[in-house]
């Protein structure tokens, strides 16, 4: 079995590992525990998250436009919305399939690289 594909990003000026590219994700979560030590404070919003089981996953609040920028490679930055939601810090984020779409870059469907042009 191959492992996770997983990426450090400074965001807030602080490191978050164990970031997961989850390409079945609409949305880019992190874990509630993740935001409180990078001291942000999420905004209000409707937005719901449901898991695969079909049960609801408290969401907390919305960090808007929040510019990540990856650990190995500093000149790839973005800004990006994340649902910050009530789940255990396993990971430091899910990842969305269109933060890598938006830097015209893929995962191999295999996992084994990440080309970011």
């Amino acid at each position: 079995m191959t492992p996770p594909f997983l990426i450090t990003f400074e965001i807030f000026n602080m490191n978050v590992h164990n970031c997961l590219v989850d390409f079945g994700a609409s949305s880019t979560v992190m874990p509630y525990g993740i935001v409180k030590r990078l001291c942000a404070i999420p905004e209000k919003t409707t937005t719901r998250i449901m898991q695969l089981d079909r049960t609801n996953v408290k969401v907390i609040g919305e960090l808007n436009d929040v510019l990540i920028r990856m650990g190995t490679k500093p000149q790839y930055t973005q800004f990006i919305d994340i649902v910050v939601v009530n789940i255990p810090e396993a990971y430091g984020m899910f990842l969305n399939k269109d933060w890598s779409a938006k830097l015209n870059g893929y995962l191999s469907t295999d996992w084994s690289h990440l080309l970011l042009p």
